[in-house]
């Protein structure tokens, strides 16, 4: 019962931070290029999470402390966004909260090792989040919000702190016995982070597959796909805001969300390479719909308009993801780590280049995906 209040509680907080913090990025004034480079920042923190967090944890003695780190995380995020006004400051904010966030769910995930559980919580929870984001939106100013934020994550971390003292004490314990004295569990803790990172952020990965000539053309290939998805929806909050739709982003998410969760729910392994197609070909034609809304003004058309998108955009997710997962698995099983690294930064570089003319990268984002679609996804997943 512990781990599921930590984890609804985390992913709440996560999931509104995840929307608020571009909202109040604009309203700070950033401009394109300034909103591009902190979705990138978010999305390298969260790459640096899942590489550390992801092999740590499940090495750690300590997991339960490594999953309140996230907690943790996220509060100091809040607690910037409440005493420092300054808009370079957002960016910081923004990297603690990607980066501490995966902890809570490693940290979890490698003590009481029940995935099931504990990812049907953590979706659940993302939507609760989001929910409470729409009525936090229209209720409250923005500044109120922070403050909501910030009273909140602080009871979060007491509360946390409370609910899992004993066995933080007991980890606390088995660590110093284990290791006889304070310094050497210091010293292998260096030693164990020094291994670690040597590793991974050299980008040494078992077997050297990654050189033959049809792995790397399936890693480019999901490079190509991700970075089309980052042209694209980096600069998105601020286009429907643009647009008037502020108020919607929220609404537009939690839909999404709940969509891309009942396709996941229903999708059925058979007939891949199409579903793969299809799911492509649906965002090609939700980026088409986006396009057409550049010289639209008309209230009512733009509401039908973008929320097909967003039911489209939830049903095409749950594809992809399936679909070239489940491809990937079968042809090369090892090679999915790798692929999931190729993926973080095409999204990356797409949410770099995405400070450009929002016209240009969306046509960019369509032409990368036909080519994609085209020439590449039949030979290459």
């Amino acid at each position: 019962m512990k781990e599921k209040i930590l984890i609804f509680f985390s992913e709440i907080l996560a999931a509104i931070l995840s929307i608020f913090i571009i909202l109040y990025a604009l309203e700070k004034g950033f401009l394109q290029w300034k909103i591009g480079l902190l979705i990138a920042l978010i999305n390298a923190g969260g790459l640096l999470s899942h590489i550390i967090f992801g092999t740590y944890s499940f090495k750690a003695v300590n997991k339960i402390q490594i999953s309140t780190l996230g907690v943790i995380g996220i509060f100091f995020s809040i607690f910037i966004l409440f005493f420092f006004e300054e808009g370079s400051y957002v960016y910081l904010a923004a990297f603690l909260y990607s980066f501490f966030h995966p902890a809570t769910y490693y940290g979890l995930l490698a003590y009481y090792k029940e995935v099931k559980s504990i990812e049907f919580y953590s979706n659940l929870s993302w939507l609760a989040g989001l929910g409470l984001g729409v009525i936090l939106q229209n209720l409250l100013s923005t500044k109120q919000i922070i403050l909501f934020l910030f009273i909140f994550s602080l009871l979060f971390v007491v509360a946390s702190i409370i609910l899992f003292l004993k066995e933080l004490i007991i980890e606390f314990i088995r660590s110093f016995l284990s290791d006889f004295g304070i310094l050497p569990l210091i010293e292998k803790f260096i030693v164990e982070e020094e291994r670690m990172l040597s590793k991974y952020l050299s980008l040494h990965f078992h077997y050297v597959e990654i050189k033959k000539p049809e792995i790397l053309k399936m890693h480019l290939t999901h490079f190509l796909i991700f970075m089309s998805f980052g042209l694209v929806f980096a600069q998105l909050i601020p286009y429907m805001k643009s647009k008037g739709f502020e108020n919607f982003v929220f609404i537009y998410n939690f839909v999404s969300i709940t969509v891309s969760t009942i396709t996941f729910r229903i999708l059925k392994e058979d007939n891949l390479r199409k579903k793969l197609r299809t799911s492509l070909i649906t965002r090609i034609l939700m980026f088409l719909l986006l396009f057409l809304t550049t010289s639209i003004t008309d209230f009512k058309i733009l509401l039908i308009i973008f929320t097909i998108f967003w039911i489209l955009s939830g049903i095409s997710w749950s594809m992809f993801v399936f679909s070239s997962n489940t491809l990937i698995l079968k042809k090369y099983e090892k090679e999915l780590g790798v692929c999931n690294l190729f993926r973080s930064l095409g999204l990356i570089i797409g949410n770099l280049l995405s400070g450009m003319n929002f016209q240009i990268s969306i046509l960019a984002a369509i032409s990368l995906l036909i080519i994609t679609t085209l020439f590449l996804v039949e030979k290459h997943t």
